[in-house]
């Protein structure tokens, strides 16, 4: 493992460009091998948080931090969700990138400009939407030894985490148990609400084949529980909707302006995620009263 002194280092250099692609490719395969500790981790962070600072922090905010690398055979609900939020003074910001593997597929800048374009001047307020390779140059220099490894590495974990924004609460995604400690230590020091959840795919969305783990972090209280789609009687969307283009915006469209209830029960579920992890509610439950008045806003600006 790494010190702090030489992760520091690392992270440093890598910003930097200062490693030949072989070296990043050896970088990569050591990590994914042996795993981040805790201590790498939070200074992985630290360094690229020190190189980039944060902007200020911005009150009732949420970071979405889905995985970068795309590529979801379901619905990115959680985008759809966020869009939501917006309309209810809730600032989300949402990080990706194009082109980065190992699933190549379709990002959430592509999802967000394409709803924002279908929506034209009626919703207003829309997620945050960066793009990291311009953000932070060396994410562009790296991309390359990250596709040709063709595994997920440990950048694919950190740069969820990222917060360039100032989000005051995170929604961050987790593949692995071994991370859940890493997640909550760098929670606890950087949100003042955070859910640690186990998603659909690695994304913040709800999937149909088995329940998910969310950890909601908030200081040193820990909440853990279990989200499950069949307690929302959501089975009956199982097979109609993929990810692509063509069906977020049919789904934007039955849920929104026609009010679909089948569809509305699925926005509403995932809006009802994203209050859970503002620390609102003591359950996804009890707040879908709260996710339906949301959506209602949201609808009445669309069908003026």
């Amino acid at each position: 493992d790494f010190t702090s002194e030489e992760a520091r280092k690392t992270m440093n250099l890598l910003m930097d460009n200062q490693f030949s692609q072989a070296q990043l490719g050896a970088l990569f395969l050591v990590m994914r091998k042996k795993t981040m500790t805790s201590e790498e981790f939070d200074t992985f962070l630290d360094a690229w948080h020190t190189k980039y600072p944060p902007g200020k922090c911005v009150p009732s905010s949420l970071l979405l931090g889905n995985p970068f690398d795309g590529k979801k055979r379901s619905l990115p609900m959680s985008l759809f969700a966020a869009i939501i939020l917006e309309q209810v003074g809730h600032p989300v910001f949402v990080g990706g990138t194009e082109g980065l593997g190992p699933k190549y597929g379709l990002g959430g800048g592509e999802v967000l400009a394409s709803l924002k374009e279908s929506c034209g001047t009626k919703l207003s307020l829309f997620p945050k939407y960066w793009d990291q390779d311009e953000l932070f140059p060396f994410c562009k220099e790296v991309k390359e030894a990250r596709n040709q490894i063709g595994l997920r590495s440990f950048l694919h974990t950190i740069e969820k985490c990222v917060n360039p924004f100032g989000a005051e609460n995170a929604i961050l995604t987790l593949h692995h148990q071994p991370y859940i400690e890493r997640f909550v230590n760098y929670a606890q020091k950087n949100f003042k609400c955070s859910l640690l959840f186990f998603g659909d795919e690695g994304a913040a969305d709800l999937g149909l084949r088995k329940a998910h783990q969310a950890i909601r972090v908030r200081g040193d209280q820990i909440e853990e529980s279990q989200v499950d789609a069949k307690d929302f009687a959501l089975e009956e969307l199982k097979s109609e909707y993929s990810c692509t283009m063509e069906d977020c915006l049919k789904f934007w469209q039955k849920a929104l302006i026609e009010g679909s209830s089948k569809e509305l029960n699925w926005l509403k579920v995932h809006v009802a995620l994203l209050l859970y992890a503002l620390g609102k509610g003591s359950s996804v439950e009890s707040l879908m009263d709260e996710a339906s008045s949301s959506i209602e806003t949201a609808a009445k600006g669309l069908n003026s």
